[in-house]
């Protein structure tokens, strides 16, 4: 999916929303409590896959430089903090 005319917070929304459907289908959805902790990792690394269809899914040429330098971080941000940090860099170029 890809932004196309929608706003970069419709866009987010959408995905968000396509993203707990098929959290609904995944087998890791379910609750469990096995005593490793493998689920949570497992969780951790289906939140940080996001990350990246997210912002290559942002068509919009003034995200540029916030996307070069989201995904150049290690660890990943997550989707809250990407989605933070995006609303604000657009707010900002708006206004300049």
């Amino acid at each position: 999916m890809s932004q196309g005319t929608l706003m970069v917070i419709q866009y987010f929304t959408r995905l968000r929303e396509l993203w707990d459907e098929l959290s609904t289908y995944q087998a890791t959805s379910f609750k469990c409590e096995c005593k490793c902790g493998a689920a949570k990792g497992v969780a951790t690394i289906f939140k940080q896959e996001k990350v990246h269809p997210l912002l290559m899914g942002i068509v919009t040429h003034m995200y540029n430089t916030i996307r070069s330098v989201i995904l150049a971080l290690e660890p990943s941000p997550n989707l809250n903090k990407l989605y933070a940090t995006v609303v604000k860099e657009g707010r900002q170029l708006q206004y300049t």
